[in-house]
């Protein structure tokens, strides 16, 4: 089975928002910022469980110690994402501009899916990996992907498949190449060499 097609500067930009916004390692990161975050602002509050503290209670100081770690909180989880998204977006574009056509990034690219491995095919280079050392496949609305590792993939436009039943059957011939080479042993150069 085999697709040609071409990615463009937008591909690229697109490409580069899903993957982040779809990182698990980026959202444990967002995880543990909140959780800094949270115990940087509350931990004044400790001193609600010290029986002292009861004895000279005091209203203004509690409220004090809820409003002000509330906001500040509510300003971090807020503005960091807005932050991150701008400097995010803002180096995804400037990355997609180093980019030109024909370079083997943007432009053309022919993918050939084997019974042992797939094919990229582009101007300056062709590349061979072998299904066991794909990381994951995904499907979106617009695009394949083909994960090589957590952050380097091949994405497929589907708009370059003759319909959405051509698209699926690419994948899930993909699939099942895949799941294939996760079943059927094979032995390694080394042992067919010893």
């Amino acid at each position: 089975m085999k697709i040609t097609y071409e990615l463009e500067k937008d591909d690229l930009i697109k490409n580069s928002k899903y993957t982040l916004k779809h990182n698990a390692i980026l959202k444990r990161i967002w995880i543990g910022y909140i959780v800094f975050i949270f115990v940087v602002n509350y931990w004044p509050l400790i001193y609600l469980f010290i029986p002292e503290y009861w004895q000279r209670f005091d209203l203004v100081y509690l409220l004090k110690w809820l409003i002000y770690p509330t906001v500040s909180f509510a300003f971090y989880i807020v503005v960091t994402p807005l932050l991150t998204k701008l400097i995010n977006s803002i180096n995804i574009r400037h990355q997609a501009n180093k980019h030109r056509y024909g370079d083997g990034v943007l432009g053309q690219h022919t993918i050939i899916l084997e019974e042992d491995s797939f094919v990229e095919i582009t101007d300056v280079n062709e590349s061979r990996h072998k299904w066991k050392s794909i990381f994951r496949l995904e499907d979106t609305k617009d695009y394949i992907f083909l994960f090589i590792s957590p952050q380097n993939y091949l994405s497929i436009p589907k708009k370059y498949f003759a319909s959405e039943a051509d698209a699926e059957n690419f994948l899930d011939e993909a699939k099942r190449l895949h799941e294939n080479s996760r079943t059927n042993f094979s032995h390694s150069y080394l042992a067919s060499n010893v």
